[in-house]
């Protein structure tokens, strides 16, 4: 029992020593795992950046973040789009009903892939920070996304949120609520039920 109790005491030194140097309020009600995980972005952040605020979450990886996989598509979506409104324009609805069967076919595969994603992705710690950066020229916060494995804390990926990742984030939402083969659908406010993607459509992209 007492060596239980040593192990235990030992544990929760090292877990408050390790966020005894971080100048962020640690939540309370954060694990130890997700206290770490918080303390160790701060640390991996570019020189003279300050968290702000930030948020924890556990979830498997969401479609969204993967920016680079899916620029073709976008540009894709936003081509027919955009084509799709120049044939109405003219007077060319059967050539614009290309343009819509073509965007309902991307809006179709992302959803198949969103749900492929959702079923084979593990479990990660993701950190959302609003983060004053020193360099950045319009004084807004940048939003990070620090991600880590959950057993090992090992930090998998840290992104900025850029232009790109916000505009994925765009596409993914509108394809999986049914709205990216509709663009007569009015440019209101793009919310998310995922915090990890609404994160990121909340942000000031880069």
């Amino acid at each position: 029992m007492k060596d239980l109790l040593f192990i235990f005491s030992f544990c929760v030194f090292i877990t408050l020593s390790s966020c005894g140097n971080s100048s962020v309020k640690i939540d309370p009600n954060l694990s130890a795992e997700e206290a770490k995980a918080v303390v160790l972005t701060e640390k991996s952040l570019p020189g003279g950046s300050k968290i702000e605020s930030y948020q924890v979450v556990v979830s498997t990886l969401p479609l969204a973040l993967l920016d680079n996989e899916y620029k073709n598509l976008r540009d894709e979506a936003n081509k027919a789009r955009l084509d799709y409104r120049t044939n109405m324009t003219r007077g060319l609805p059967q050539i614009a009903q290309k343009n819509l069967e073509t965007l309902q076919n991307i809006q179709n595969t992302i959803v198949e892939k969103s749900k492929n994603l959702e079923k084979s992705s593990p479990e990660y710690i993701f950190v959302l920070a609003d983060v004053k950066e020193k360099n950045r020229r319009d004084n807004n916060l940048t939003g990070f996304i620090a991600v880590y494995d959950p057993k090992s804390l090992e930090q998998v990926d840290l992104l900025q949120v850029t232009t790109p990742l916000y505009n994925n984030a765009v596409m993914v939402t509108e394809a999986l609520e049914g709205n990216l083969s509709n663009p007569e659908k009015g440019n209101e406010i793009i919310t998310s039920n995922n915090p990890i993607v609404d994160f990121i459509l909340k942000s000031n992209p880069k």
